[in-house]
């Protein structure tokens, strides 16, 4: 399926976050690395993200998109 697009009003950061994951999970340490941005900022993201019903946070520490807009 296509990329979810970002929400409304969505950051720089978070769009970046949104276009790198898929619905295969992807290890949030990998996310951090490959955003270059400080886990806290990506922690913050993704959370947002879960609250908005977008990613869903899975065990392992991993994350991947809900397939959901």
């Amino acid at each position: 399926p296509p990329p979810l697009p970002p929400p409304p009003g969505a950051s720089q950061d978070m769009t970046q976050v949104i276009e790198l994951l898929g619905t295969t999970p992807m290890p949030v340490d990998e996310v951090v690395r490959r955003c270059h941005l400080s886990p806290s900022v990506v922690q913050a993201i993704l959370l947002d993200l879960e609250l908005a019903g977008q990613v869903e946070m899975l065990p392992g520490n991993r994350v991947a998109l809900t397939g959901r807009s």
